[in-house]
């Protein structure tokens, strides 16, 4: 296939937006359309040479895998080699643990499954993830495991149907990632069926190309041109994608694909000799980048300062050519290569992920080596872990709700009575164990059956969510539940702060919780677009509060848990990291800002100190965790106990710490004998 020099140039203007993006540079903040460019290309010059071939009856499969392999796997194992000694010696536990799977899943070339499986590509997260980006090689390889294959079959029934075929696949492809964005966003991101139509646009201009000349065309290069910059400055993370929106640098790389021939004025810019050097170790360089990122911010514990990053973005480009260098090059092309036999490829190739896969797994198997650490950071380590035993106890979207009770969730002592319920999302989960068996030591029997991310109120939808309706259906079940059985109590925990403010929590001093925000509304306003500042919305949704907390109190005894302080870092992984980058006199006292708390969670506090019934009753879990031992600080860890077995859910102590209070006002609740109503 013709070199075209332009090509090289293109693929800089994909990995510079994709680094920089990873570097968290704000105005590249729809750079990893990087990728979507790289896609573009990749269909076009594989399916270019796949028709070479295939034109001229000289077609090897083995032959296409060798050459893949000698182009992607040398400095892709190299670069997870690098990446093992510092994951080893900075990594918590349950982080090394992931680590180790992405390590076997980058070996066999199914990242992207394993990502798609652990959250989103634009939580926080993911950003101390050294292999993150593997998605995207795992999908092209998948790729070219699949699409010679399809190619060779198409083309038995002529030149013009297997056109055809592959552009109706890139049709369906397209159609699919469109209903993809709307119901498995998470899913449509990674996976490779709602991606192929991508690698598939360059394959068709691969086919328009075939036995033709070029077309030069300078207004449509320049067109393509601009649909990729549009993208690199106006998409971000909230872009449907991909989607029909994609089509913008998808189309703009098929513009200057087709179009941006020698002479045109965008093949002369791509064409200068900073973009082609670039583009030369473009490869190398996107391997390079992510851990470089990856590293810096598990090692600095928080984000690392601006001028930091851009520096590391600058340090992959030398790192990227001594790698394209000293081992991408000498495994294509030279005596070296040469030596190299198609069979031994394939055992090299072998024997190397073959080793990785086993260290993976070791990794896997020994939940993160705690080994690793010391006994200090081993003993944080073990907080890291979910307070209540009774995992089935915490339902998730999907799960089945109807049938109750369900085993292990209750603390029966007086028969099948059930004195008191616990009602509401994961912080309910978090705290219900402990005050559980509080009160069975008080012959109070007892049964909680939590919602993930479901507040434990009726007449709400959480937005955003594959069932938003389902936590309403759920709450309506329960509390007709309650009712049947004869609870005269109900103790209701949720997180109700997020759900009216609807963004994660920043601490302002580098803790910044992981994953999305999450909001709710009224069943009544089923607009799940509603965006998560609207005023409107967070007033109506304070006022039905109150207003459901007192209509619940004419109905029951409720044992009312105000927010639960959230701490911003996963604090028991924040000591054990402190640990190992070697800040362990730091590690007895974490906290927060107390003033930062009231700031977020004051509107909610003060509506709920505004609800009067004789049938309320308050647990304020700020008084007990806040301006305590430090003055306007709440307190996440001190004296080797943490309260928090992640950035918002308490711990065991948490949990232990807080059950006495809520035992007192079940008990006070109790004494109040029968429900009474006050109008």
């Amino acid at each position: 296939m013709q070199y075209r020099r332009e090509i090289d140039g293109l693929r800089a203007i994909a990995v510079l937006p994709v680094i920089l993006f990873h570097a968290g540079i704000n105005a590249f903040h729809g750079g990893y359309i990087g990728v979507d460019v790289f896609f573009v290309i990749s269909g076009y010059l594989i399916t270019g040479i796949i028709l070479e071939d295939l034109q001229q009856n000289r077609f090897s499969i083995l032959r296409f895998y060798e050459r893949r392999a000698r182009r992607i796997l040398p400095a892709l194992f190299l670069v997870v080699l690098a990446c093992i000694p510092f994951a080893w010696m900075w990594m918590p536990p349950q982080h090394y643990k992931d680590f180790s799977q992405s390590v076997v899943a980058v070996s066999v070339f199914a990242s992207n499954i394993l990502f798609y499986r652990e959250g989103g590509y634009f939580d926080l997260a993911a950003n101390e993830k050294p292999l993150l980006h593997t998605w995207s090689l795992a999908v092209e390889e998948q790729y070219y495991l699949i699409f010679p294959i399809l190619l060779i079959l198409l083309w038995r029934f002529g030149r013009s149907r297997a056109f055809g075929g592959i552009a109706v696949l890139a049709f369906l492809s397209l159609s699919l990632s469109e209903w993809g964005w709307r119901n498995y966003p998470i899913a449509n991101f990674y996976l490779a069926p709602t991606r192929a139509w991508e690698f598939l646009a360059g394959s068709i201009v691969a086919y328009l190309h075939m036995n033709k000349p070029h077309q030069s065309g300078n207004t449509a290069a320049l067109l393509g041109f601009a649909l990729i910059l549009f993208s690199v400055f106006c998409f971000d993370e909230n872009t449907p994608f991909p989607s029909i929106y994609a089509m913008a640098p998808v189309g703009g790389t098929v513009l200057i694909l087709l179009y941006a021939t020698k002479g045109t004025w965008v093949a002369q810019l791509l064409s200068l000799r900073v973009f082609t050097a670039i583009g030369l170790i473009s490869y190398s360089a996107y391997l390079w980048h992510q851990p470089l990122f990856a590293f810096a911010r598990i090692h600095n514990l928080h984000e690392p300062a601006q001028w930091e990053m851009l520096f590391l973005a600058g340090l992959s480009l030398p790192l990227a050519y001594l790698s394209w260098r000293f081992v991408e090059q000498p495994f294509r092309k030279g005596n070296f290569a040469r030596s190299l036999s198609q069979g031994v490829i394939f055992l090299l190739a072998a024997t190397t992920g073959s080793a990785l896969i086993a260290f993976g797994l070791y990794g896997h198997l020994n939940n993160g080596v705690p080994q690793r650490l010391n006994d200090t950071a081993r003993y944080y380590a073990n907080f890291s872990q979910s307070t209540n035993p009774y995992e089935t106890c915490l339902l998730k979207i999907g799960d089945d709700y109807s049938t109750q009770p369900k085993t292990g969730c209750q603390e029966f002592t007086a028969g099948d009575k059930i004195d008191v319920m616990f009602i509401g999302d994961s912080h309910s989960h978090a705290i219900s164990y402990q005050a559980q068996l509080a009160l069975q030591k008080e012959n109070i029997s007892s049964y909680s059956v939590a919602y993930v991310g479901c507040i434990g109120l009726e007449g709400y939808f959480r937005a955003n969510t594959p069932d938003s309706f389902q936590c309403s259906k759920y709450n309506e079940h329960m509390l007709e539940y309650a009712r049947k059985t004869g609870v005269k109590t109900l103790v209701i925990t949720s997180r109700f702060t997020l759900y009216w403010n609807g963004a994660r929590f920043d601490n302002l001093e580098g803790g910044v919780e992981s994953g999305k925000g999450a909001y709710i509304d009224l069943l009544e306003y089923r607009d799940e677009n509603a965006g998560p500042l609207d005023q409107n919305r967070r007033d109506r949704v304070l006022q039905s509060y109150t207003k459901n907390i007192l209509k619940l109190a004419r109905e029951f005894n409720v044992v009312l848990v105000y927010p639960i302080p959230e701490a911003g870092w996963n604090v028991p992984e924040l000591a054990v990291k402190r640990i190992l980058v070697g800040h362990e006199q730091n590690v007895d006292n974490i906290s927060t800002s107390y003033q930062v708390f009231t700031q977020r969670n004051g509107p909610v506090i003060a509506a709920f100190d505004t609800i009067d019934s004789p049938n309320l009753f308050r647990v304020k879990p700020h008084e007990l965790l806040c301006n305590t031992f430090i003055k306007q600080r709440c307190i996440n860890l001190i004296d080797g106990i943490s309260y928090y077995f992640d950035d918002d859910h308490l711990s065991h102590a948490g949990a232990r710490l807080l059950a006495p209070y809520i035992l007192e006002q079940v008990q006070r609740a109790r004494a109040n004998g029968t429900v009474t109503s006050k109008q």
